[in-house]
């Protein structure tokens, strides 16, 4: 089985478990494993893009598209306007099939209106956690104390309900993308 069709039935598999059916797969110019789910949840290896960066532009730099991560290189793109959760592969297919219910869910009720606010300084630190950071790393990047870190890192957990690295992984939203790193 070819790493593209072993993609398709892991998508597949975790879509039947959300309840959320059939999973067709889909090329463009740039990337081989895309998949979509029903008319509007694209779920994407990001190692499969030729160039992370500057890759899949037109399908993950459009806020209205749901992009759901589905692999280890998602780094390089985490913060782009379409991508609504990020699972891990070594995290298996019951957290994408609960990530991708979520989006599901997100897209049928989705009013900004009732997102909670959060400063600069919380979408800043919980977005650099999402992606693996430590706290230290953290306070490095942004010119702050550990303790200072830990503070916007958890009052941004609160409000937006998330406890851990694995929840706040999956609920990397582009709201929550800082303005400026």
């Amino acid at each position: 089985m070819s790493p593209c069709d072993a993609f398709l039935t892991d998508v597949q598999c975790a879509a039947e478990r959300a309840g959320l059916g059939e999973v067709r797969r889909i090329d463009i110019h740039d990337c081989d494993e895309i998949s979509v789910i029903g008319k509007s949840i694209v779920v994407l290896d990001p190692d499969a893009l030729d160039d992370p960066v500057s890759g899949a532009s037109d399908l993950l730099d459009c806020p209205s598209n749901r992009v759901v991560l589905f692999g280890k290189g998602s780094g390089l793109i985490i913060n782009r306007h379409a991508i609504r959760r990020v699972v891990d592969r070594d995290m298996g297919l019951d957290v994408l099939a609960m990530a991708l219910r979520s989006v599901a869910a997100d897209a049928d009720k989705v009013d900004k209106a009732c997102i909670p606010k959060l400063s600069a300084r919380e979408r800043q630190a919980l977005h650099l956690y999402g992606r693996g950071f430590t706290l230290k790393e953290i306070a490095q990047r942004l010119g702050i104390s550990d303790k200072s870190v830990e503070t916007y890192k958890g009052r941004a957990c609160r409000k937006l309900g998330l406890n851990g690295r694995a929840e706040v992984l999956s609920y990397i939203e582009p709201f929550l993308t800082p303005a400026a790193m």
